[in-house]
């Protein structure tokens, strides 16, 4: 039961730093239109970036943003999205 309750305080440290995400991580986030895509030149590779520049709803503001061409994320031309990211890189997309 001694070596319990160091463990138990040990664990509930580390998780708690794993669940203090927020607006700190990416502190940009808008609802938008993708206005142009624009692919990566040279080789295509796993890591290759394309540029998305999106119009902000409302202000018609636009913002570019780069991501993976084959990542977890992929957009579509006119269609509205609702991003989250952090100087200029990708933290989340999702379809509106």
């Amino acid at each position: 039961m001694k070596v319990l309750i160091p463990l138990m305080v040990l664990f509930s440290f580390s998780s708690y730093g794993t669940v203090t995400i927020g607006t700190e991580t990416c502190p940009t986030d808008f609802e938008g239109r993708v206005k142009e895509i624009i692919p990566s030149l040279g080789a295509d590779h796993a890591y290759a970036l394309q540029k998305v520049i999106f119009t902000k709803d409302g202000e018609g503001e636009e913002v570019q943003l780069d991501m993976l061409s084959h990542g977890t994320f992929s957009v579509e031309r006119d269609k509205d999205y609702h991003v989250q990211m952090r100087g200029g890189k990708l933290c989340w997309l999702e379809q509106i």
